[in-house]
């Protein structure tokens, strides 16, 4: 169920402001409309286990109601997050025409901050082209193909995240022609195109941090240690590897969801091709310990490069 427009004015005109989501709760409770209960217990700074497991339970009942039974159609139940009794972020399926035709964007989805579009994997599934430039607050959207960055950078909001799935001709084009002023992080599968990526930061100067896609680090690197950015991420076989400032010399390592019988090996390949004696350090922060021969390897590869491992990792290495 919707809320009265005139009872959402003072939220969406001070959308960070506290006092008008707790006078919209008062209101809401009053007529026994269990979406005031929420919002007052989502507005607590510190909730107790009761008060947070009350919240859980009213969203399980009601996330559908509260969401707009039209767009619940298209969203990952899931995903769905709620922020101080408004959907906060959510990811959004590609879905039938038929389907989405009845996705009808209401007031209160000017709150709606993030979201992250997915293949759905059905019979006829069509872009969001229609409904994405209709979600006027979204500060980040992620997994978008050529066509749903057009539609929705024609008008954007005002974007702080951008995460493009490939960027093909019509991508690079919308990219180009867009207006994005606050845009400070973009992802992209750029695969070594560094001069297409040079061009981007050229025409959207407030990106401070970039992702590009599956790659090698040495060349990234090379291509933008003059460039203002704090951070580059690159995907490499398993890895998620992260230079940062000053003069991107840190370098964090995450692993990601990929298979792989070596899974340090992917991670050595890369030292291996970087001078990584010109990094300040070597942060892996996560994964199953590899076993103490390949622990011994990575840390022959950190060439004397400070090397901080999860402990679990350091237990590895036989006295």
């Amino acid at each position: 169920m919707s809320l009265d427009a005139a009872l959402l004015t003072s939220v969406l005109a001070e959308p960070d402001a506290l006092e008008p989501r707790l006078v919209l709760a008062d209101l809401l409770s009053e007529r026994g409309d269990p979406r005031g209960e929420l919002i007052g217990l989502q507005c607590l700074e510190h909730p107790s286990e009761p008060q947070r497991r009350r919240s859980v339970a009213l969203l399980r009942q009601h996330w559908a109601d509260w969401v707009g039974s039209p767009l619940a159609l298209v969203v990952d139940e899931r995903t769905v997050r709620f922020d101080r009794g408004f959907l906060f972020s959510c990811t959004l399926r590609r879905s039938p025409m038929w389907l989405q035709q009845d996705a009808v964007v209401l007031p209160e989805h000017a709150l709606l901050r993030r979201v992250d579009v997915v293949r759905d994997f059905v019979p006829g599934e069509a872009p969001l082209t229609h409904l994405l430039p209709r979600l006027t607050g979204l500060h980040a959207a992620h997994g978008l193909i050529a066509e749903e960055l057009a539609a929705l950078v024609a008008e954007p909001p005002p974007l702080r995240e951008l995460g493009v799935v490939d960027l093909d001709r019509e991508g690079m084009s919308a990219l180009l022609s867009a207006t994005l002023p606050d845009l400070a992080f973009l992802s992209l599968e750029a695969r070594n195109r560094a001069n297409l990526v040079l061009s981007l930061l050229d025409r959207i100067a407030s990106v401070r941090r970039i992702r590009v896609g599956h790659g090698e680090l040495r060349p990234w690197r090379e291509a933008l240690l003059d460039r203002a950015l704090e951070g580059v991420e690159v995907r490499t076989q398993g890895w998620l590897l992260a230079l940062s400032q000053p003069a991107l010399r840190r370098l964090d390592a995450w692993p990601v969801a990929e298979l792989s019988d070596d899974p340090v090996g992917p991670l050595i390949a890369e030292l291996e091709t970087l001078d990584v004696r010109d990094l300040a350090y070597i942060h892996v922060r996560g994964g199953r310990p590899p076993g103490s021969e390949a622990v011994r390897r990575l840390k022959r590869s950190a060439k004397g490069t400070p090397l901080r491992l999860p402990p679990s990792w350091t237990r590895e290495i036989e006295p």
